[in-house]
């Protein structure tokens, strides 16, 4: 039997401390709105914690955020009425500080990317020092989102470089992979996505960033869809450097 279930994001930006975590803003999804979305209407799309989360994160978020306690990274997600998240996975924090300005002391960005700081609404995708790849949202120099992503293979990088965001649908498969589902797709260049993917931080997609669910379904919902576009940096994705010091 084919379970269906809808996400239509609700935020509860309020602090939240928990355990050794500072305050931080939470994102709430309620069991009734996971009733009609891709994680659960698209097959292909496993419904778990891992695609809601991320297989890096789900553990301690599971854990750590009200959340309830037992519940494993690979389980279905009906098990939860509302599943709490942190908007800024925590230990994102040693590389995204919540000024922008503060970033710039801590990559060497090109000149073109320098320009794309500038940017009211701006992701950037990089490499972190623990051969991880990562993605930050700073809207008006605030860092508003950070999550685990899982770049292209090595033999399939994800490009590089700096481009505009475009939505593309909530429901898009994609046309060269056999119809692998790409749930709230964000189109930067040409075949190019982020989007809902499986991924740990890792390289395994076939060029796309991997985004957890709920971080990817934020994304869509809040960065503009009209207007002026979104910039995206893809700074250096295969370069390891440490961002931390």
């Amino acid at each position: 039997m084919r379970i269906s279930f809808i996400l239509i994001s609700v935020l509860s930006l309020l602090p939240y401390q928990t355990g050794v975590f500072s305050p931080i803003e939470l994102g709430s999804i309620t069991q009734e709105e996971l009733q009609t979305t891709p994680f659960a209407k698209m097959q292909g799309v496993p419904p778990t914690f891992a695609t809601l989360l991320g297989e890096r994160q789900a553990e301690l978020i599971l854990a750590n955020y009200g959340n309830g306690s037992g519940f494993g990274t690979f389980e279905n997600f009906t098990g939860l009425v509302k599943v709490n998240f942190p908007l800024i996975y925590p230990e994102l924090l040693d590389y995204f500080p919540r000024e922008l300005k503060e970033l710039e002391q801590k990559i060497a960005f090109s000149d073109e990317e320098k320009e794309a700081l500038q940017a009211k609404h701006l992701v950037i995708v990089t490499h972190t020092d623990q051969d991880k790849s990562a993605l930050a949202y700073y809207q008006d120099q605030k860092l508003k989102l950070a999550t685990f992503v899982s770049l292209g293979k090595k033999e399939m990088k994800t490009k590089a470089g700096v481009f505009s965001l475009k939505h593309d649908k909530i429901f898009r498969r994609s046309f060269s992979f056999n119809g692998s589902p790409m749930p709230y797709a964000l189109q930067y260049s040409g075949p190019y996505f982020l989007h809902r993917g499986e991924g740990d931080g890792s390289y395994v997609s076939h060029g796309c960033v991997r985004v957890p669910g709920l971080y990817q379904k934020w994304l869509y919902e809040h960065l503009p869809s009209t207007g002026t576009k979104a910039s995206l940096i893809v700074h250096k994705p295969y370069e390891v450097r440490l961002m931390h010091e």
